[in-house]
């Protein structure tokens, strides 16, 4: 078995585990970056890379989902993530969270 989750095997996860329907159009990934208070691992790195996979992998599967809206999120984005991941925009939210969108293309 593979650790790998091909397109088809997360479409059929999200439609097993959540049932979307009709007004469910967005999906959000999330995942984390290191800080000042922890430092970057191996398990840590490959979780990134996990959801940036799925992210890619989901792409294609949106019209099967019914989903207009696909987002990778890294909560919290403080000043040093934003300069170990410059590719990463932040904008803030009404309740202070400060997401950063990634998009891959």
């Amino acid at each position: 078995m593979s650790e790998t989750l091909n397109a088809q095997d997360l479409r059929l996860l999200i439609q097993r585990v959540f049932q979307p329907s009709a007004p469910d159009q967005g999906l959000a990934i999330i995942v984390d970056l290191p800080d000042d208070r922890l430092a970057d691992n191996p398990d840590w790195a490959r979780r990134r890379d996990m959801a940036a996979n799925w992210y890619r992998e989901l792409r294609g599967e949106m019209g099967a989902l019914g989903l207009k809206r696909l987002t990778l999120l890294v909560p919290q984005c403080g000043r040093q993530q934003r300069r170990s991941a410059p590719n990463l925009r932040a904008r803030r939210w009404p309740d202070g969270f400060w997401p950063c969108r990634r998009t891959y293309g």
